[in-house]
C-alpha cells in the first residue's frame, strides 16, 4: 500500500495520484487540509513498528505501507491551521505532522524522500560542497556583504547572476552595471553571487537507479519564468548519469532532481543543485517523460 502525504491538488500529488487510478493501483492519502480527522499512533517494540494511522473513517496498520511519497508543506500555512482560533485544533496539527515526520524516519516503507534528506537544500553553498566531490563541474561562488568584494567578481567573470543561499525559492539574475549602485544593500544581508555559466539548463530526474533528463531551450536567465521554454528529452553521457545516481545516494536521497547547465564549447558540465522534493510534474507534462509512471512503480517495489 502507497502513503501519499501532501496537498492532492498540487501538480506532482495530482499527477500521482491520477496515475495510480489510472491503473487501479491502491493508494491511501494524507490530506493534510483534512488534519483535523487524521490521527497517527505508534510504537517500537524490540525494534519493530506498531501502529496505525486513521484517516477520516478508515485506520490502517503502518505495517501496510509499503511506500510514502512525501510532499508534506508546513502545517503552519495550511489554510485550516491559519484559520482557526482554536488551540486544541492548532496543538492537534502540530502532533500529528510531528509523529508523521518522526515516523517518516524510522518505517522501513520506501520513502520518498525522508525530511532528513532534504537538509543539504537548506544551504546552497553547503549543498555545493558535497556536490564538488562528483564528476562534476561547481560554478565559481562568493557569499559577501561586502560590495566591493562583487564589484571585483564582475570584473573578473564578466558575467555574474545572483540567487538565494538558502532553500527559498528565488528568481535568478544576471548581475548589471545599473545593479552596482543597490550592493549597497547587501551590508545586512550576505548574498550568494555566481560565474554565469554559458550553455543550455539540464534538468535531470533522479529516481532509484532511473534517470529522466530534459534539455532546456531558453533566452532567459531563470528559464522558470520563460513561457516560451522548450523542453526535450535527451540522452546524457554513462559518466554524468552515473555521477547524478551516485550524487542523489550520497545525499541520502531516492527521487531528486538535479540541476545542470552544458557548455558544449567546453563540453563542460556544472551542477548547481539537487532539489529533494522535484516539481517533476512540470518536466512531464513539456517534454512527455513518463516520470510519474516510474514513481509509481517505484513506489510499489517493481523497480529498484
Amino acid at each position: 500500500m502507497i502513503l501519499i502525504c501532501g496537498i492532492p491538488t498540487e501538480t506532482p500529488v495530482a499527477l500521482l495520484i491520477q496515475q495510480l487510478e489510472n491503473n487501479k493501483l491502491p493508494y491511501l492519502l494524507f490530506n493534510q487540509r483534512d488534519f483535523i480527522s487524521t490521527n497517527m499512533v505508534y510504537k517500537i517494540v524490540n525494534g519493530k513498528i506498531q501502529g496505525t494511522i486513521r484517516l477520516n473513517d478508515s485506520t490502517v496498520d503502518l505495517n501496510k505501507i509499503t511506500g510514502v511519497y512525501n510532499r508534506l508543506i508546513n502545517f503552519m500555512s495550511i489554510p485550516e491551521y491559519e484559520d482557526t482560533k482554536d488551540e486544541a485544533v492548532r496543538h492537534h496539527c502540530a502532533k500529528l505532522h510531528d509523529t508523521i515526520n518522526q515516523w517518516l524516519e524510522v518505517t522501513d516503507a520506501k520513502v520518498v524522500n525522508k525530511n532528513s534528506s532534504m537538509i543539504s537544500n537548506m544551504s546552497k553553498p553547503f549543498q555545493t560542497q558535497l556536490i564538488s566531490d562528483f564528476d562534476l563541474d561547481i560554478p565559481e561562488t562568493i557569499i559577501t556583504n561586502q560590495p566591493e568584494e562583487v564589484v571585483s567578481f564582475l570584473k573578473e567573470k564578466e558575467r555574474v547572476i545572483y540567487k538565494s543561499a538558502s532553500g527559498v525559492r528565488s528568481i535568478v539574475q544576471e548581475l548589471t552595471e545599473e545593479d552596482i549602485p543597490k550592493l549597497k544593500k547587501i551590508c545586512w544581508c550576505p548574498t550568494q553571487f555566481q560565474e554565469y555559466v554559458e550553455g543550455n539548463n539540464i534538468r535531470v530526474h533522479v529516481l532509484g537507479d532511473q534517470v529522466f533528463s530534459t534539455l532546456i531551450k531558453s533566452s532567459a536567465t531563470d528559464y522558470r519564468y520563460d513561457s516560451d521554454t522548450e523542453y526535450i528529452p535527451v540522452n546524457l553521457p554513462d559518466t554524468i548519469n552515473r555521477a547524478c545516481i551516485a550524487l542523489t545516494k550520497s545525499l541520502d536521497m531516492c527521487f531528486s532532481g538535479v540541476d545542470l547547465k552544458y557548455d558544449e564549447s567546453k563540453d563542460r558540465y556544472t551542477c548547481f543543485e539537487v532539489n529533494p522534493s522535484p516539481a517533476y510534474s512540470h518536466y512531464e507534462k513539456h517534454s512527455g517523460q513518463k516520470i510519474s509512471h516510474a514513481l509509481a512503480n517505484y513506489l510499489l517495489g517493481n523497480v529498484a
